[in-house]
């Protein structure tokens, strides 16, 4: 328990340099581009940092938010352990990774200068098979079945379809999905 609250100190102490990181991101230019969310969230740590859209002194940061990121989810894996309980890990989308219509994704992620938008999701279902806890992912899904059914899982009629929060089909598809991985996970995995 004292490892998992260094490393929530030292997530705390790092807040003003990634919320600046946040907070100096441009204003929404097209669709894709969500507040509080800047747009290397979506560049592998690798090569994709060194994309225009962050410049030296945020790539640093960058990885070591990531870094941070696998920390916490591996704590919480083996405090998880401690208390013989089983760990798991739901990735929820972003709006612009399930958008309906594919130009509109391929654009963003042109943009973005990346194959897709799906690094984050990627790297924790790598994580969690290296470290063999359950990973539901539920980008390919969504974006499958919103594009097939033209349904819309983020935003609402009073604000904008496409941004924001799942909305309650989103709610509805996450739900449907958690549960049906879940009797998976429950009826393949040991007790």
């Amino acid at each position: 328990a004292s490892r998992l609250l260094q490393l929530l100190q030292r997530v705390w102490q790092q807040r003003h340099r990634w919320s600046g990181i946040v907070k100096n991101a441009p204003a929404p230019a097209g669709t894709g581009q969500e507040p509080g969310l800047h747009d290397a969230f979506f560049l592998p740590t690798d090569d994709g940092l060194q994309s225009q859209i962050v410049d030296s002194s945020e790539r640093a940061a960058w990885r070591e938010a990531w870094d941070v990121t696998d920390q916490l989810i591996l704590a919480m894996q083996r405090e998880t352990a401690e208390h013989r309980a089983r760990f798991g890990v739901v990735m929820v989308t972003q709006a612009i990774q399930v958008h309906p219509d594919p130009q509109v994704r391929k654009a963003f992620a042109q943009q973005l200068r990346v194959a897709d938008l799906s690094y984050p999701e990627r790297r924790i279902i790598e994580l969690g098979k290296a470290q063999h806890f359950l990973v539901i992912g539920l980008e390919e899904p969504f974006r499958e079945r919103a594009e097939r059914e033209k349904q819309f899982v983020h935003g609402f009629a009073n604000t904008q379809l496409g941004t924001g929060h799942w909305n309650a089909i989103g709610h509805r598809w996450a739900g449907e999905r958690i549960a049906t991985e879940l009797v998976r996970w429950w009826s393949t995995e040991p007790n």
